[in-house]
């Protein structure tokens, strides 16, 4: 059972991580966009 908490948990987390990756990607090419 912990085992398998600790599963989503880090899951989570990694997908979390990823989300926020993608977001800040997203943003830095907004911003070149918006600047030019």
């Amino acid at each position: 059972m912990k085992k398998l908490l600790l599963g989503v948990a880090l899951s989570a987390l990694m997908s979390s991580s990823a989300f926020a990756a993608k977001i800040g990607v997203s943003m830095a090419l907004f911003d070149d966009n918006f600047l030019t």
